[in-house]
């Protein structure tokens, strides 16, 4: 692990990384952390300052692959919020399915 961070997961319990902000203000998430939340290339970084506190939540980043495959069987798409609807209800029931 680089020199500029501290892992003390055993002794607190807890994951705890230290980072030094760069000269363009950037500060690299360790890989324990990013595995440890699911952080992919290409999520967003929501920031709230909480009691003078930097709280960052990280939201996935809009899927990369096509849907249409999906679809395939079903009527013809004639109004694309009916059928993003649908897809969401779909993708919603089988994250059910998986236990997610």
């Amino acid at each position: 692990m680089p020199a500029s961070s501290l892992t003390y997961e055993a002794l607190y319990g807890i994951l705890f990384c230290m980072a030094t902000v760069g000269e363009r203000y950037q500060v690299v998430i360790e890989r324990d952390v990013r595995r440890e939340l699911g952080i992919q290339p290409g999520d967003r970084a929501v920031e709230v300052i909480d009691n003078g506190r930097l709280v960052i939540t990280f939201l996935p980043a809009k899927h990369r692959r096509s849907l249409l495959g999906r679809l395939a069987g079903q009527r013809t798409i004639t109004d694309t919020a009916d059928a993003r609807d649908r897809m969401a209800d779909r993708l919603a029931r089988e994250d059910r399915e998986r236990g997610r």
